[in-house]
C-alpha cells in the first residue's frame, strides 16, 4: 500500500493533467462526431478541445515517469463508452463494459509499478 501512495504522490500532477486531457480529448472527437448531426461549428470547438487535450498530455508527460502517464490516455476509452452513452444514445453491451472495467484495472496496475 505504501508503495502505491509513493508513486500516486510522485506522479500526481501528471496522473491528473492526464485525465484532464483525456476529458478534453473525449470531448473534442464526440463534437466531431456530434458535426455530422449538426453544423461546422462542432467541427471547430471540437478542434479546440482537441487541440487543449494535446497539450495537456506534453505538460502531463513532463510530470510524471512515462511509462505510468502515457498509458492512462486509455482512460480515453472509458470516456468515450460514457459519453456515447448518455449524449448519442449509444448501446452499451456486456462486452464494452467488461472492457472497461478492464481498462481502468490495467491503468490502475501500470499506476502501481511505479518504483
Amino acid at each position: 500500500m505504501n508503495s502505491i501512495l509513493s508513486s500516486f504522490k510522485k506522479n500526481q500532477k501528471g496522473i491528473i493533467l492526464i485525465l484532464i486531457a483525456s476529458i478534453c480529448t473525449t470531448i473534442g472527437q464526440t463534437l466531431w462526431k456530434m458535426s455530422a448531426m449538426h453544423n461546422m461549428l462542432y467541427i471547430l470547438i471540437g478542434f479546440f478541445f482537441y487541440g487543449i487535450g494535446a497539450v495537456g498530455m506534453i505538460i502531463a508527460l513532463k510530470y510524471g515517469s512515462f511509462s505510468v502517464i502515457h498509458p492512462m490516455m486509455s482512460m480515453g476509452y472509458v470516456f468515450t463508452i460514457i459519453v456515447s452513452y448518455i449524449l448519442l444514445k449509444e448501446s452499451v453491451g456486456l462486452g464494452k463494459i467488461i472492457g472497461v472495467i478492464l481498462i481502468m484495472f490495467g491503468v490502475a496496475f501500470i499506476g502501481l509499478g511505479d518504483e
